[in-house]
């Protein structure tokens, strides 16, 4: 048994590229080639089409803190790739993976560089370079590969300095190029000087040309330089006044790329240094990237801001050399023979052209026969994602991107993009149907509704002036919630707008319903939560934040979860957890808002299964919630799973499969990810991660008894596969020669008459005009015939589509007039049948009445006739019930006959017509005012957050400020205890006296005895007498010492007791103040807290109270003065004691003199104590008078002073307590 742990994301594919500035698809072999992806890298293989993620070990969790990845090398063989990242909070690290073990080979950074943004492998990959930017300066580092790397250069560099390159020739030659000039530099000297290539301008795009030994080539607008051995051969302009957007090369090619066209040449060592191929057009809008393989062979295209292509270059040179050979051609003069000769058979061919251009085959179809442009699986968005969508019930995956406006519609089982459309304003989320048939897209400007048949989007419906912020279709499909200042419920059959539900102050963020369907909940910016409806569309206000709602979920209630029926789970109820911006997540059940243990700024929040949650963050991370949320409590904050790195910019989305054993996210990096949700049941059958498979993008785990017979199956597929390949390209190869050879005679047969007609060509100079304008009409007749019959033919679909709509809309008319008559009929027998009702039920209570003042026999009747009444309304209802049933019958056989042919009218309609893109432009004033508007928003909204988190402040600090003072008075208390030990010291001494009393009286005898003994003794006695009387000094010293140290434990006493009580008092008066009653009184409470507490006047009585304690004190020390001097008067008057027991008392004095003296020591130690006592208490005072300051907005109206209690130590006066106890009460000020 394993414990329950959360769910386990595994990564399984991913959509999009992240785009580089220094360049995106990276080849690592001749047909294999990687690019980035969020925070990883994809790699695909062109011979299986298959794409997968290399370095499985940067899922771990020491990829969470990536921010971006700034650029991506390769060596030349494939084995070594280099990753420059940024890692929290701005470090830099250069990782080195090695592509066959798939684990990192080494990390390297350093303390002063915040980023690599270049990286570059020298030709035989033993050097590795990188241009790292630092706070201070730039510089350039340069290790050499090996099993240890290590670093043998550091160079200081400019800071204009951009990008650094290997010469592909010289593996110790570097060239570094900036905005103001290029530098090269030779890492295996001592010095490493850079030497500048001299130029007036700066240089924008550079290539080397790999197959020449020194050749540069670097561009600068629509100016080409020619760079060798360090020094400008020749600047040009090959493209005339066209710039150069980017320059590629490959063995002794080079590319240069302006707009939508390539332009090929050929590099040569010696002059001309360039020669001109020719241009590719490969019918596209624009280039985004362009990258060749290593061999020569292939390019990857990146067009048109959403597609990939792959170029064949080898027949791009053929199809530009049969062009250069067509305009030579055209270009030789014909003799008059020979051009009659050419215009016979150009007369011959003419209906066959006519008949050809019915069918002309699209330019990149044609482009994709021939093998020059084949598109590729690959798509991605230019920009942040902000909504992605899946369908219940097809392997459908909508993705909407911002910045690019695309609407892009991925078959998950094909990995391809079957449906795009490019939208006039920025879309804000998307919603599919459950049948997978409806795409309903939200814009800033229009509510769209999309037809997703035969692969392809056909627009259904429109809603202008609705900015649309969510959609969401029902479980059951039949209504369609959109969301916006308002909520609009629309028909999706009929596509009109159910209700317009009001409630929200600011936009709606989200739109979830209900599993039956019985209601949704929707939660806005402005913090409410409100549920909804279906029947009545009423409101019911759920939940009130004070932040904003990120995102509302439903799932099962506690009690509900509880239960052991599903009849009884769907009684008790439904549970909503709000996200917010807060970082807090909102349980309706426990009515608690808690935090994260782990700091994390939430941005989307899912809940794919009952018992977890996935939230994704700013960091593009996402993490594994357990739910409920645990541990539990509602000040506890809750514990934060598992944790998965994937993006490195915020996650906008998340959305699971409708069985939730998938996970899509999408993030502002242009990326997508898919997951596999292993649960925790699955985590003690699952094989390992090694043995997971994917069919569709949707992964699944494979037993182990069953995986060797999936591997056969496997293989013997790919066997199959492999020979129809074989056969594939047998047969495109037979093809491809026999249409060589067929071309290969026409030349001929081409070549053999021109070389005939060539001999006549000086005869026909004078009939060449009058030839070319027999040409030019025979066209112009020829292009009016091919208008008239595309006219004609367009005419004739208009024609036919105008009239099937006619038809369909017809159709849907006579439907619902069927319908209405249908309900019509309905109600009207309803109405009868409850009047017939009605009314028998009236006769028979008359004729009950009537009987009833009659006899027993009345009775009797009566009871027939209620039984007859209750036979007559059974016999009613069944007629009833059976003329309905009828008339059911009957209509539902009619509706269906229509919904047949509104069918087959509309699979007539959507086979005919052809998608029209229509694009409206926005005006640019509408869109700057909601920006302000938006604008301004966030400025509100920001600044309700602040004042939120200064309330949440205020009462944390009230009820911390409550726990210190109750604290600190501990202490108070234990400094009592020592108090009362020091009064039982104070008894002890006088039961000592006591003591001393009892003993002097049987001494006197004892003194008569030895009367005599004195007086022989009497010069001693004097010196005793003297000596006795200088230890009573210092007896009447201590006496005084210890009476001044019973007045300072007083007065500590009486402070401490007041102290407490006040504290006490001011603490039981702020308690209640702020738990009893109502904000808007603390204003009036605090003036009389300012009353009662504060004060400048000083207390006389407390002196007076104070004088007599001290009065009584006097008292009581006179009087043991004057039984220690009759005491001693007594001993000296009576001469009969002897010296050895005087002697005696003296010692037993001494010991009484001890006493005292430890006695003071203790009391020293006391005082010292209750001086740390007094210094705590002034502490406390002034932390109360800082924590106060809280109050300080909610007061300044009240007060002159921003400072509500502060003590101030000089001020410091009297005051007697009510049991009147003096004590010292600092001011509050």
């Amino acid at each position: 048994m394993t414990t329950y742990t959360g769910l386990r994301l595994e990564p399984v594919s991913a959509l999009g590229i992240t785009l580089l500035e220094n360049g995106t698809i990276f080849w690592n072999a001749s047909r294999q080639f990687f690019y980035p992806v969020g925070q990883h890298i994809r790699h695909y293989h062109l011979e299986t089409n298959q794409a997968q993620f290399l370095f499985p070990e940067r899922f771990g969790s020491n990829c969470a803190e990536v921010i971006k990845i700034c650029d991506v090398a390769s060596t030349s063989n494939g084995q070594f790739i280099a990753i420059s990242e940024v890692y929290r909070p701005n470090h830099g690290i250069l990782s080195i993976y090695d592509s066959e073990t798939q684990v990192a080979h080494v990390h390297l950074r350093h303390d002063e560089i915040d980023r690599f943004i270049s990286l570059s492998f020298s030709n035989d990959g033993s050097f590795i370079s990188a241009l790292g930017v630092g706070t201070n300066d730039n510089r350039v580092f340069v290790w050499k590969m090996g099993r240890q790397v290590a670093l043998i250069a550091i160079i200081s560099v400019s800071n204009n300095i951009k990008s650094i390159c290997f010469d592909p020739q010289d593996s110790y030659r570097l060239v570094l190029v900036g905005s103001t000039g290029m530098y090269s530099v030779h890492v295996n000297t001592i010095d490493k000087v850079l030497k500048e290539i001299e130029n007036e301008q700066s240089f924008e795009h550079y290539a080397f040309v790999t197959s020449i030994a020194g050749l540069l080539f670097a561009s600068s607008g629509p100016n080409l330089y020619t760079i060798m051995s360090d020094q400008v051969l020749e600047v040009t302009q090959p493209l005339k006044n066209e710039n150069i957007d980017f320059i590629r090369s490959i063995r002794n090619f080079v590319f240069l790329i302006s707009k939508n066209i390539i332009h090929l040449y050929k590099a040569n060592a010696t002059e001309p240094y360039l020669n001109y191929i020719g241009p590719i057009d490969l019918s596209i809008q624009s280039i985004t990237e362009f990258s060749p393989s290593p061999d020569g062979d292939l390019a990857v295209v990146l067009y048109d801001n959403s597609y990939a292509g792959l170029l064949d270059i080898n027949v791009a040179l053929k199809i530009i050399k049969q062009n250069t050979e067509t305009k030579e051609n055209s270009s030789i003069h014909l003799e008059k023979s020979q051009e009659d000769e050419l215009n016979d058979f150009l007369e011959t061919q003419a209906e066959l052209d006519t008949e050809m251009q019915d069918n002309i085959v699209n330019v990149k179809e044609m482009q994709q026969f021939i093998g020059l442009f084949i598109p590729l699986q690959i798509r991605y968005h230019i920009g942040p994602i902000v909504a992605i969508a899946t369908c219940p019930r097809k392997p459908l995956l909508a993705t909407c991107g911002g910045q690019d406006r695309t609407l892009l519609v991925w078959n998950l089982a094909k990995k391809c993009v079957i449906a795009s459309e490019r939208l006039s304003e920025p879309v804000n989320s998307c919603n599919f149907h459950p049948s997978g048939d409806l795409l309903a897209v939200g814009t800033s400007e229009k509510l769209l509704l999309y037809s997703l048949t035969f692969d392809s989007l056909v627009l259904r419906g429109k809603w202008e002036s609705f900015s649309c912020t969510c959609v969401s279709f029902s479980n059951g499909g039949h209504l369609l919630a959109a969301g916006s200042l308002i909520i609009k419920v629309i028909s999706t059959y009929s596509a009109k707008t159910v209700t317009s539900l009001r409630g929200h102050n600011l936009t709606v963020k989200s739109i979830t319903w209900a599993p039956n369907d019985a209601f949704f909940i929707s939660s806005g910016i402005d913090g409410n939560v409100f549920k909804w409806s279906a029947k009545s569309w009423d409101r019911e206000t759920e939940v009130s934040l004070p932040t904003q709602c990120i995102n509302a979920m439903l799932t099962n209630s506690s009690a509900a979860a509880n239960s052991d029926s599903i009849a009884e789970s769907i009684s008790m109820g439904y549970n909503i957890l709000v996200a917010t911006s807060n970082n807090t997540i909102y349980d309706l059940d426990q009515k608690s808002e808690r935090m994260p243990n782990r700091r994390r700024n939430i941005t989307a929040v899912n809940m794919p299964v009952p018992f977890s949650l996935i939230s994704g963050d700013t960091r593009g991370n996402l993490q594994v919630i357990p739910y409920p949320l645990l541990p539990a409590g509602e000040e506890n904050p809750f514990h934060i799973g598992v944790e998965v790195a994937v993006h490195t910019s915020p996650v906008h989305c998340i959305v699971s499969s409708s069985d939730g054993q998938t996970l899509f996210s999408a993030s502002e990096d242009s990326s997508i990810f898919i997951f596999n949700i292993v649960q925790p049941h699955q985590m003690v059958i699952a094989a390992p991660v090694s043995m997971a498979f994917s069919r569709g993008d949707q992964s699944f785990l494979i037993e182990r008894d069953t995986f060797d017979e999936k591997k056969e199956n496997l293989s013997r597929l790919r066997e199959m596969m492999n020979l129809h390949r074989s056969q594939y390209q047998c047969a495109k190869t037979k093809m491809t020669e026999q249409h060589s050879r067929e071309i290969v005679q026409q030349k001929n047969r081409w070549q053999m008459t021109l070389c005939s007609l060539q001999k006549q060509v000086h005869a026909l100079a004078n009939q060449k005009t009058e030839q070319e304008k027999k040409a030019t009409e025979m066209i112009a007749e020829s292009d009016s015939q091919h208008f008239v019959k595309i006219k004609k033919v367009k005419e004739l679909y208009e024609n036919k589509l105008s009239e099937q709509t006619k038809r369909s809309a017809e159709l849907m008319k006579e439907k619902i007039r069927v319908q209405c008559e249908f309900e019509e009929k309905l109600h009207r027998m309803t109405e009868e049948f409850k009047k017939k009702l009605l009314d028998h039920r009236e006769e028979a209570q008359k004729q009950l009445e009537i009987q009833a003042t009659d006899n027993a026999d009345a009775e009797k009747e009566f009871k027939q006739v209620q039984r007859l009444q209750i036979e007559e309304v059974a016999v009613l209802q069944a007629e009833h019930e059976r003329e309905m049933e009828e008339y059911r019958q009957q209509f539902e056989q009619r509706i269906i006959d229509l919904n047949n042919q509104i069918d087959r009218v509309r699979t007539e309609l959507v086979g005919d017509q052809d998608t029209y893109d229509s694009q409206v432009e926005r005006k640019n004033q509408l869109k700057m005012e909601k920006e302000k508007i938006q604008q301004e928003k966030a400025v509100l909204l920001r600044k309700q957050k602040v004042c939120t988190e200064q309330i949440n402040v205020l009462k944390n600090e009230l009820l911390a400020r409550s726990e210190r003072v109750e604290r600190q008075t501990s202490h108070l208390l234990a400094f009592k205890s020592k108090n009362d030990e020091l009064n039982k010291w104070r008894n002890v001494m006088d039961f000592r006296l006591n003591e001393l009393k009892t003993q002097t009286e049987p001494k006197n005898k004892e003194i008569e005895v030895l009367k005599k003994k004195i007086e022989t003794n009497e010069t001693l006695l004097r010196s005793m007498k003297r000596t006795s009387q200088f230890d009573q000094d210092k007896l009447n010293k201590m006496e005084s010492d210890i009476n001044e140290l019973y007045n300072e434990i007083i007065k500590s006493e009486n402070a401490a007791t007041k102290c407490d009580a006040k504290i006490k008092q001011f603490k039981n008066r702020v308690h209640s103040v702020y738990t009893e009653i109502d904000p808007e009184f603390w204003g009036r409470e605090l003036r009389k807290m300012y009353k009662e507490f504060v004060t400048y006047t000083h207390v006389d009585q407390e002196d007076q109270t104070m004088m007599e304690t001290l009065t009584e004190f006097d008292r009581h020390k006179t009087a043991l003065a004057s039984k220690v001097l009759e005491l001693r008067n007594k001993v000296e008057a009576d001469s009969q004691t002897s010296g050895n027991s005087f002697l005696k008392q003296i010692r037993k004095n001494e010991d009484l003199i001890s006493d005292l003296s430890k006695l003071r020591e203790e009391n020293r130690r006391l005082r010292s104590e209750l001086h740390f006592v007094t210094t705590n208490i002034n502490t406390l005072m002034r932390q109360c008078s800082r924590e106060s300051k809280s109050l300080e907005t909610k007061v300044r109206t009240m007060f002159k002073s921003s400072i509500i209690c502060q003590p101030t130590q000089p001020n410091l006066t009297k005051r007697g307590a009510k049991s009147g106890i003096p004590t010292i009460v600092e001011h509050f000020v």
